[in-house]
């Protein structure tokens, strides 16, 4: 790991119940870069409240303490930082990888990763921030219910899979785009980002408060947020934590 501020401490625990839970309760008392990781998540969440499938050693369960400079409604960038270095990781390994907006990290229409962040704020500034990545790599089987949605590296063949060195070389290329961001560099970096999701001009389904909106996307705005044009003409503007995204094919 060639890292100056990411991973400089690391806390690993066999079994917890979330990490991110985990690591919001230390915050205050810890600096920037600090990973929790954990063999096993008996809690583990992913976005909209969702569960994530976190058996022991079946995977790579961490989150990362950061305490970003940028203002407020960037908040949805972080994540596409992270997005784009598993993008960059799972590529090195030659796995035929996407991104799924915003945060889901695809492989053959199947979820190999997924990514939570949340936030404390004080004096609108961010006290912290808590990264949560969720990385299938063991599992040969998964649970009824998402056993047809879900994927893991194992499943692929992949023999590029011991867990520190996965979590290493994200680290690296997660530092180098966190300093991007924090450098205020937000055009490059939804340009990279917006170059990997592959969905300009896509005919997708906005899942918004139970209803279905349906359109083409035009753009991803420097919020990162997604610009549809719906069927009625119209162009709407959706942001990540409030909406759920699905290809029409």
């Amino acid at each position: 790991m060639d890292t100056k501020i990411i991973g400089h401490k690391i806390y690993h625990f066999p079994s917890i119940d979330s990490t991110n839970k985990y690591l919001k309760k230390i915050a205050i008392n810890n600096s920037e870069g600090v990973v929790v990781i954990a063999d096993e998540q008996t809690s583990g969440r992913g976005r909209l409240q969702r569960n994530w499938y976190s058996p022991a050693d079946g995977g790579l369960w961490f989150s990362i303490l950061l305490q970003p400079t940028i203002a407020p409604q960037y908040t949805p960038l972080l994540t596409a930082t992270a997005s784009l270095a598993l993008f960059d990781l799972l590529k090195s390994k030659n796995i035929p990888v996407e991104i799924k907006w915003p945060n889901d990290i695809m492989v053959m229409g199947k979820k190999l990763a997924g990514i939570l962040a949340e936030s404390k704020m004080q004096a609108n500034e961010f006290a912290y921030v808590v990264l949560g990545i969720g990385l299938n790599i063991k599992q040969t089987v998964f649970p009824p219910e998402i056993e047809n949605i879900a994927i893991s590296l194992e499943q692929l063949n992949n023999e590029n899979c011991e867990r520190e060195y996965l979590l290493a070389e994200f680290l690296n290329f997660f530092e180098k785009y966190y300093f991007l961001l924090n450098g205020g560099e937000y055009t490059k970096l939804v340009k990279l980002w917006k170059n990997r999701l592959d969905l300009i001009g896509q005919e997708v389904k906005i899942i918004e408060a139970g209803k279905n909106i349906n359109g083409i996307v035009e753009n991803i705005s420097q919020l990162g947020e997604i610009v549809i044009r719906t069927t009625d003409g119209k162009v709407q503007i959706f942001r990540a934590g409030d909406v759920s995204l699905r290809n029409i094919y």
